[in-house]
C-alpha cells in the first residue's frame, strides 16, 4: 500500500519546519532548497499552503524522462526517481505542471516525489530534532 503525506493546509503557518525537517532526513542539512516539501505562499489570500508530489496518474515527468529513471513501483503504484539512472538532466521539473520536483546540484540527486519515500520513512516524528519538532509559539 502506497503512503502519502496528509496535509491540513488549514493548519499552515508557514514556519517551514516541514521544510526543515524534509532536508535534514533526505540530505543531512536544513536547507529549503534541498526540502521536497515546499510551501507556497498565496500573498493574496494571506495563506500558506505545504505541497509535495501528487503522484499524478499522468505523470508528466515520468514520459518526458529521457533515459526512463522514473519508473512506477510494481508494489505500491508510485513514481519513484531510480538516482542511479538519473543523469541529472532536469526535464522532469520542466514537466512537471505542479513544480514539485526539485534538482539538488550538489548531490547529483534528483530530490523528488515525496510521497514514494514516505512509504519507507519510519522517521516521523522520532527523529526530527526535538527544536523542529516543537511549533512556534504566537503571542
Amino acid at each position: 500500500m502506497q503512503k502519502s503525506l496528509r496535509i491540513d493546509a488549514n493548519k499552515c503557518t508557514g514556519c517551514l519546519q516541514c521544510e526543515m525537517a524534509c532536508s535534514y532526513e533526505n540530505h543531512g542539512a536544513f536547507n529549503i532548497s534541498k526540502s521536497r516539501i515546499k510551501v507556497f505562499n498565496f500573498e493574496s489570500a494571506g495563506r500558506k499552503v505545504p505541497y509535495t508530489c501528487t503522484q499524478c496518474a499522468e505523470a508528466w515527468c515520468l514520459h518526458a524522462c529521457p533515459v526512463d529513471a522514473i519508473r512506477i513501483d510494481a508494489a505500491t503504484g508510485a513514481k519513484v526517481v531510480h538516482e542511479n539512472v538519473c543523469v541529472g538532466c532536469k526535464v522532469c521539473t520542466i514537466a512537471c505542471p505542479f513544480g514539485t520536483i526539485n534538482y539538488v546540484a550538489w548531490s547529483g540527486r534528483n530530490s523528488t516525489w515525496a510521497s514514494a519515500d514516505w512509504r519507507r520513512s519510519t522517521w516521523w516524528p522520532r527523529r526530527i530534532p526535538r527544536s523542529i519538532r516543537s511549533r512556534p509559539k504566537t503571542s
